[in-house]
């Protein structure tokens, strides 16, 4: 659970906002930014920024990486 309402309406914003556009976008195999939101005009550049900031903090998940082969192993 979210600890405030604040932060749960900011969650379910993003998640809004990846399900319309990025999941266009990925669906067609092409970047958020050439994708038009509402299909009749393009998204600002502004939002188109703030999703590829988002996209690119979220690309790894290894906080501490190990040298060599080791890495990928589960």
């Amino acid at each position: 659970m979210a600890k405030s309402a604040r932060a749960s309406t900011v969650k379910t914003n993003n998640q809004r906002l990846k399900k319309n556009v990025l999941g266009q976008s990925r669906q067609h195999g092409r970047s958020a930014s050439a994708m038009d939101v509402d299909g009749a005009k393009p998204a600002s550049k502004r939002l188109n920024k703030k999703i590829e900031k988002k996209r690119r903090g979220k690309k790894s998940s290894i906080v501490f990486p190990m040298r060599g082969p080791k890495r990928n192993k589960k």
